[in-house]
């Protein structure tokens, strides 16, 4: 078959000065990577890995992801059949010993061949013994030639994409050849991907939608990425706009909390900005909502952004990427549904005269041979606007975990179809809406309520950091319900802080009228994030019933450690 090295060989072949990738950064030198660039470093890299006995079947680690060589080597790893798989470097927030802990356990596990990593990654000498260690300079400078590339079978298993958290995770998904290019494929038909976009991207390549969308997808169209470092992203976040700007790039990747987060960066005062290129901008990796879209529209619509731009995309690892997406043809729809049925019930209705809302936004339909369904917690399927389980099938699912047996003989029920572990409906249209995760569903009560909706209403408090809150459910002394706690960051005096979080209390009660347990305001840059960069409430939880965040008050049982 056909594979991702095909096709940057043919592109190379064709045109050898595209543009692949150009390296943005502030704290270094830019640099531009064509793919002439690439196709000669992979196989330099292959020659490499090729002298160090690397065959088909092995598995080949990456750490660090913003590289003009990570190309070179993750191909490289390819030709010659073996498994590559990309992880999240150090964090400044995550103890140096613990990573690399956690890394040499992964290394282990998974009997990787080679650990390639950045330059810049100083290692002891005792890390990874009876592993190869290579940087990716000394990989693509590689002097040598190497062996025939290997034939690859469309079931061969392509690459491992390891769940975003920490490197500890012990669950590999497992993408063979023939799912990925298919995948890939359909996705670029659905939203319209060609060779001539440039994609603007500060995502890391150890989640999927970065590694799938801004990096195998243009491989396979020749398309040609704007790519900036995420460690700088978060640091200065208008340089993706800035980059979108002068680069007229045309497509963008976003997680949900990102629009709002960006558009805290645009000051009245912002001049030289032009984001009328910007064909597409899709919001994906967690529940999309309507205040963080109109938020990013409203304020970045004096810039050229057009609101017919912004779509969003369902997806997942389990599925290579992409489940459902809105387009420019289809484009998301919402629903204003009553709030008191939703709650009580699971299902949406209509908001009709003065009663209390929610409003909705879909994720589009599902993308070409993939189908998606709702089920009841017993199994059953449900009616349209009808909350359940999204349960998904296609030609495009995952193998398995990587050696991980125990899980693999129960990951997909008798008719195909894989339990994504979300919350969700279908309307009348085919679209998907995902409310939640399935864990994050706390029961108030008997009421469902949604993580979500209780951290939107906590964003309308004036001095909560945009992006920065979290909520989930503890159980409460003596009381068979769950109570709930609420965590924002901000930037204000410490003094403010009680003020804040007595008017989130207020502001969740008259919003959703639920009653919360605790409101807790903490520094920035205090809360627990996932590698993607998402708020990990589940690890939140833990760290506050811990009393990490302050003494946790008597009425909420802090020894409830589960998650």
């Amino acid at each position: 078959m056909k594979t991702i090295v095909d096709r940057v060989d043919e592109v190379a072949a064709n045109d050898p000065g595209r543009v692949c990738a150009e390296l943005i950064t502030k704290r270094g030198t830019p640099s531009v990577l064509s793919y002439g660039d690439v196709a000669v470093g992979m196989r330099r890299a292959a020659a490499y890995m090729h002298s160090k006995g690397v065959t088909k079947g092995d598995v080949v680690v990456l750490v660090g992801t913003h590289h003009r060589d990570l190309y070179a080597v993750w191909l490289g790893a390819v030709w010659l059949g073996a498994i590559p798989t990309i992880l999240a470097e150090p964090s400044v927030r995550v103890d140096k010993q613990v990573y690399f802990d956690r890394l040499q356990a992964l290394l282990e596990r998974v009997q990787a061949k080679i650990f390639a990593h950045d330059p810049s990654l100083v290692l002891s000498e005792s890390f990874a013994q009876g592993t190869t260690r290579a940087s990716y300079s000394e990989l693509s400078c590689h002097d040598g030639e190497p062996p025939a590339r290997h034939a690859a079978m469309e079931t061969d298993v392509l690459l491992l994409q390891h769940s975003s958290g920490t490197t500890g995770l012990q669950k590999g998904v497992m993408l063979s050849h023939g799912a990925v290019m298919r995948h890939n494929d359909a996705y670029t038909k659905a939203v319209g991907i060609g060779e001539d976009d440039i994609i603007a991207s500060w995502l890391p390549l150890y989640h999927d939608m970065g590694f799938i969308a801004c990096f195998l997808v243009p491989l396979q169209v020749g398309a040609s990425v704007m790519w900036l470092s995420p460690f700088e992203w978060v640091a200065s976040p208008a340089m993706l706009l800035e980059t979108i700007s002068s680069k007229r790039a045309t497509l963008a990747w976003l997680p949900n909390f990102a629009f709002a987060f960006l558009a805290q960066r645009i000051r009245p005062t912002t001049t030289g900005l032009d984001l009328s290129s910007l064909r597409n901008v899709i919001s994906c990796s967690e529940p999309v909502t309507t205040r963080n879209v109109d938020i990013f529209v409203s304020k970045l619509a004096p810039f050229g952004l057009r609101a017919a731009s912004v779509q969003c995309c369902y997806a997942m690892a389990e599925n290579v990427f992409a489940v459902t997406t809105t387009t420019s043809e289809d484009p998301p729809r919402r629903i204003d549904a009553d709030f008191a049925t939703w709650q009580t019930q699971h299902r949406v209705l209509d908001a009709v005269g003065e009663a209390r809302s929610v409003t909705f936004i879909s994720n589009g339909k599902a993308i070409e041979d993939t189908s998606v369904r709702i089920s009841s917690a017993d199994g059953s399927p449900v009616a349209a606007r009808e909350a359940g389980r999204i349960f998904i099938r296609s030609e495009y699912m995952f193998d398995g975990y990587f050696r991980r047996d125990d899980l693999n003989a129960t990951l997909f029920d008798a008719a195909g179809f894989y339990d994504t572990g979300d919350l969700g409906f279908i309307d009348e249209a085919g679209h998907l809406y995902v409310t939640g995760r399935l864990k994050e569903l706390i029961i108030v009560g008997g009421r469902n309520v949604y993580a979500l909706d209780v951290e939107d209403a906590a964003h309308l408090v004036e001095g909560v950091y945009p992006g920065r809150v979290v909520c989930f459910g503890v159980s409460l002394n003596g009381l068979d319900t769950e109570g709930l706690v609420v965590l924002v960051e901000s930037d204000a005096p410490e003094a403010e802080w009680p003020e804040i979080g007595r008017k989130i209390r207020t502001t969740v009660a008259a919003t959703l009228d639920l009653d919360v347990s605790d409101a807790r305001v903490v520094s920035r840059g205090s809360l627990r994030k996932s590698t993607s960069g998402k708020l990990a409430r589940t690890s939140n939880r833990e760290w506050y019933l811990q009393g990490r965040f302050g003494v946790v008050p008597t009425g909420i049982n802090s020894e409830e450690a589960q998650s």
